[in-house]
């Protein structure tokens, strides 16, 4: 008798063991973790944000003047009376900053709106595990079903009431209990010092296969990246990953360029009397294929701070007179570079 009420502890033991954990997403400690936590999964998530809705053009992270015109509207609608309006506006605005990985100013605005738990629902899946525009949601800030085969793309983790200091301090987020096909997996992103680590792990059911790129930081450059420990020889890749019941997890890795400087992130509480007085010329290179893009920028930033601006592709000559503060972005990678920093700054701005 002992004997069997022993081996039918050991089997439910065992099955406690096996079985998949619930889904959750943890994010680093701080107000917006603690909004999260409070959510259960009856909480639905907003609809307002489904295709249909008025929403930026987020496919594209820079090209689309589209999305630049919805990105100065928005701003703008910061300012609106209707509380409403003002927390859509940055949803959106959170939704851009993430396709132009801008970390930072994404997890602002959505610490921002963790007094909407619908909003709040409907955007954390975007931030973890990183799914991607049109995924099923699920309730509580949880991700539905996901195909075999997806592309996630997590946010770096932030707290965004950390201090400057704080801001490079270890920190991690992760989610729990995904289903991707027919597996249930693990992903947690950290972020320290040398670099940020991605680790995916399955947690049950049957195999599956999935893509996961590692997050961008919006300072320091990554200068290699590494799958299972082997260095690649390609940047900013979506890594396939193939997972399997018993298998071993997988660590992808991006280590930090040695020496790089973090950018500033200051932003001055009024317009800078240059810019007010002369504007600001955004120098491009002949032929440049995102003018219409930068034109769009440009109206925005006149609508929204008053700094009037202009597209150039060749230097001009000077004017004692009149000198326009000049940003030379005739080489694109440094335009590629700089422009999601000019935006999450002239954001900052705005919302001060």
């Amino acid at each position: 008798m002992l004997f069997h009420v022993c081996l039918s502890a050991l089997l439910v033991l065992a099955q406690e063991v096996q079985a998949p954990p619930q889904p959750r997403v943890e994010l680093p400690s701080g107000p917006l973790a603690d909004a999260l936590a409070l959510m259960g999964p009856a909480t639905r998530p907003s609809t307002a944000l489904a295709p249909g809705a008025r929403a930026p053009a987020v496919s594209s992270a820079l090209d689309s003047p589209a999305t630049w015109e919805a990105w100065g509207a928005d701003l703008r609608a910061l300012e609106a009376s209707d509380e409403a309006a003002r927390g859509l506006a940055r949803a959106r605005l959170a939704l851009v900053a993430l396709e132009q990985e801008r970390p930072y100013d994404a997890w602002a605005h959505l610490e921002a709106l963790r007094g909407d738990e619908a909003l709040l629902a409907a955007l954390v899946p975007r931030f973890m595990p990183g799914a991607p525009a049109g995924a099923p949601l699920a309730g509580g800030g949880l991700c539905g079903e996901l195909p075999d085969g997806v592309e996630l793309r997590p946010a770096l983790p932030h707290e965004p009431r950390l201090s400057e200091a704080a801001r490079w301090a270890p920190r991690t987020a992760k989610v729990d209990g995904l289903v991707v096909g027919k597996a249930r997996i693990g992903l947690e992103v950290a972020v320290e010092g040398e670099g940020v680590q991605v680790v995916v792990r399955h947690q049950g059911g049957e195999a599956a296969s999935l893509k996961v790129r590692i997050p961008r930081h919006p300072t320091l450059a990554i200068e290699a990246e590494f799958v299972d420990w082997w260095q690649q020889d390609k940047l900013g890749e979506a890594w396939e990953l193939d997972l399997a019941p018993g298998g071993e997890e997988h660590v992808l890795y991006g280590r930090f360029k040695a020496g790089s400087a973090a950018r500033s992130q200051l932003v001055p509480t009024t317009v800078p009397n240059q810019l007010a007085r002369h504007g600001m010329l955004i120098l491009v290179e002949p032929a440049c294929a995102q003018v219409a893009a930068l034109d769009a920028f440009a109206k925005s930033l006149a609508a929204t701070c008053g700094v009037a601006s202009r597209i150039v592709d060749q230097r001009p000559a000077p004017d004692a007179d009149a000198a326009p503060l000049l940003v030379d972005w005739s080489d694109p990678a440094t335009r590629l570079a700089e422009w999601p920093h000019l935006a999450g700054r002239v954001e900052r701005f705005v919302l001060q």
